[in-house]
């Protein structure tokens, strides 16, 4: 079973955050989760370049394993995010030259797991929850 860390001791301001996808219905979800996790002083938010119309049943099945429900979360448009409100931008499995994203609030990460069944699913879900730890005490602490 894949189960969430507890609040973090919080030792900064509090900060918005998008994580954004090439379709939102996979890896920008399960990062927000794991992000809403660490912190009660990050806001986030994910969404997509090319929004999908729901988020992948893989997905939902296996953050389920960690006791986080996503089968009511919506896939969201980039385009309905003004990025001037958000202190940091975390790229997931998006191009680094996406020119419409300001370069200093950009954080990248890519996975090169191909999620298509339950145990490929576990296995960038688990990559996903320790890249963004990692991000999370190295850049939002």
């Amino acid at each position: 079973m894949c189960v969430l860390n507890v609040f973090l001791q919080d030792d900064f301001d509090e900060m918005k955050i998008l994580v954004l996808t090439r379709h939102d219905d996979c890896c920008g979800p399960m990062a927000a989760a794991f992000l809403r996790d660490y912190s009660q002083k990050l806001e986030v938010v994910s969404a997509g370049i090319h929004p999908a119309e729901n988020i992948q049943p893989l997905v939902v099945a296996a953050m389920k394993e960690c006791l986080v429900d996503l089968s009511a979360v919506k896939p969201n448009a980039f385009g309905n995010c003004e990025q001037n409100a958000f202190d940091y931008i975390l790229l997931i499995g998006v191009p680094a030259d996406f020119r419409q994203i300001d370069a200093e609030k950009m954080i990248c990460l890519n996975p090169e797991i191909e999620a298509y069944d339950m145990d490929t699913m576990r296995l960038l879900r688990d990559w996903i929850k320790n890249e963004v730890f990692i991000v999370y005490k190295t850049r939002f602490r």
